[in-house]
């Protein structure tokens, strides 16, 4: 039940003949998306986020993520 409730808006989305992805408006208007966006992926999704959402903890995050992969030689 908790997935239908998280999952129940998903959207199976194509890409049109210039490889573009059109998010139906209902999606933007109701996480605030405009014209900037922010994409984040891993495997086959895609998460899709307002520009204003990226903090600097965002930033943080990802200097020591780097920082991780480095030391690790990946």
């Amino acid at each position: 039940q908790v997935f239908n409730q998280i999952a129940g808006d998903a959207v199976d989305l194509r890409p049109d003949s210039a490889g573009r992805i059109l998010i139906p408006q209902p999606m933007r208007a109701e996480i605030g998306l405009e014209r900037e966006v922010i994409v984040q992926g891993a495997i086959t999704y895609l998460g899709i986020y307002p520009r204003t959402a990226q903090t600097t903890e965002d930033h943080e995050t990802r200097s020591l993520a780097r920082q991780l992969v480095d030391s690790i030689g990946i």
